[in-house]
């Protein structure tokens, strides 16, 4: 049998690399067991892991454990996890995926129909310290500004420059908010520095999810699991119409 339930946990981690023993992390600790005797459930998603099954009990003779999981690609595939003959509880093995997409992003049921009971859970790295990396979200910018009779030297590259370390500074499971952009427009994220020569901001939006948010109150809310970071980023000069 399979037990399955997901339990948010905070604790203290690397906003960059989740680690905690034998457990799947995001910005909180997901601890993934299977806990019903359903066939189909759903571990995942995540940006893309090992698959690793955990004997709950002492096997007298060798188990195969089969599960359907997703690749990376959308593609859904089937695998099979052997628990050797003999293995004590708590025994937990690596299972071999496609050598062309090693790495699993969910988990989408099992057609196990014995007596026996596993943990079947994704993560990085040599159990039982594994881990998962977020899953990444680009963020896409697009901002024209208005600029006086005498801006600073670079002062579109810039801007650029400082909302592309803002975008990067975001933590795993941290919400774009409009508002939180829109003031490294004028003021440089890296050293605090007021910007000069900017007359005035004529469009400013922000792509995300593939959602589009152009003003205040206005944000794109992300799952526990995901990151932002910096897409394409274009900040260019508005040029007047002089007809």
């Amino acid at each position: 049998m399979f037990y399955y339930f997901t339990r948010f946990t905070d604790v203290s981690i690397d906003p960059n690399k989740a680690r905690f023993p034998g457990r799947i992390l995001s910005s909180r600790t997901w601890e993934r067991y299977i806990l019903s005797r359903s066939s189909s459930f759903e571990i995942g998603d995540c940006s893309g892991a090992s698959v690793w099954v955990r004997n709950l009990q002492f096997t007298e003779v060798t188990v195969e454990v089969p599960f359907t999981y997703q690749e990376p690609n959308g593609t859904t595939k089937e695998g099979t996890a052997i628990i050797p003959g003999g293995s004590p509880a708590g025994a937990t093995v690596k299972t071999m995926l496609d050598s062309e997409f090693p790495n699993a992003v969910k988990i989408i049921g099992s057609a196990y129909a014995g007596i026996l009971s596993f943990d079947i859970f994704m993560g990085k790295g040599i159990y039982p310290r594994l881990w998962v990396a977020p899953e990444l979200q680009a963020v896409d910018i697009a901002l024209e500004v208005m600029l006086t009779d005498t801006p600073e030297v670079d002062l579109l590259k810039n801007i650029q420059a400082s909302l592309e370390a803002k975008l990067a500074s975001y933590k795993i499971g941290e919400d774009l908010e409009y508002a939180d952009l829109a003031k490294y427009i004028y003021v440089d994220y890296a050293t605090g520095r007021a910007f000069s020569g900017i007359d005035d901001v004529i469009s400013f939006s922000l792509t995300c999810r593939s959602s589009n948010i152009t003003g205040f109150g206005q944000k794109v809310i992300l799952d526990d699991d995901e990151r932002i970071e910096p897409g394409t980023v274009s900040v260019t000069e508005a040029i007047l119409n002089s007809s």
